[in-house]
């Protein structure tokens, strides 16, 4: 996901601003990177063997990319006024 990079950035300033017990952040924040790093390879795994996604996947990446570039043009065009 792209926006990883983002949320694991303001995340903990975030946690700093509310003063979270430094304990309690680290502990979800390995349980957080834990789960992220299991899961995602096991539903990559799984999502791959499933003939119309693996020979889609071009199309599919392509797919996503586009509904997430959908707030990105509204939001443009509601700053411009043309929505």
């Amino acid at each position: 996901m792209r926006t990883t990079p983002l949320i694991r950035t303001v995340v903990p300033v975030l946690a700093g601003i509310n003063e979270m017990p430094r304990a309690t952040f680290i502990r979800w924040n390995l349980i957080g990177a834990l789960a992220w790093g299991t899961l995602l390879p096991i539903a990559g795994h799984f999502l791959g063997e499933i003939s119309f996604i693996r020979d889609h996947v071009d199309l599919i990446v392509l797919g996503i990319i586009a509904v997430s570039l959908v707030p990105v043009v509204l939001q443009f065009f509601a700053a411009k006024k043309m929505v």
